[in-house]
């Protein structure tokens, strides 16, 4: 079983800025010898994020997500234990969805640690397609 967090924060810089490469590069750094895996999506000033991994470095990575300056407003909407992994083959894979409409970034805006275990599911699934898409699988 692994650990699998998703979150959302607020973005300190607009979309297409150096910082996200920064926080790309540092979890290409980082995630690897952590054995995290996940995806990062932005939507305008929003992140929402799936972090997934071994419980210890799951919750460390988070604490460190949570004073990273390039951050605000940190919430979490999920924390479960997952038999496997949804993103396996990501040290940590990244889109920026700004300016676009599609059904993740329709879910985004209300999601929250109070919304229905249903939607959080179907933000996870959204999360998954979009991954897979950039891999080129179906």
């Amino acid at each position: 079983m692994i650990s699998s967090l998703l979150y959302k924060s607020k973005a300190v810089q607009p979309p297409y800025s150096v910082t996200d490469l920064e926080i790309m590069r540092e979890a290409d750094r980082h995630n690897p010898g952590a054995g995290i895996t996940g995806f990062l999506v932005r939507s305008e000033w929003t992140y929402l994020q799936v972090l997934e991994g071994p419980s210890h470095e799951v919750e460390a990575l988070s604490a460190r997500i949570r004073k990273d300056p390039r951050h605000g407003g940190y919430h979490e909407i999920q924390l479960l234990k997952a038999p496997e992994r949804r993103f396996g083959s990501w040290s940590m894979g990244y889109l920026d969805l700004s300016g676009q409409s599609n059904s993740l970034t329709a879910i985004i805006p209300g999601l929250t640690s109070s919304s229905a275990d249903s939607l959080k599911s179907q933000a996870l699934h959204e999360l998954e397609r979009i991954a897979r898409k950039q891999e080129g699988r179906p």
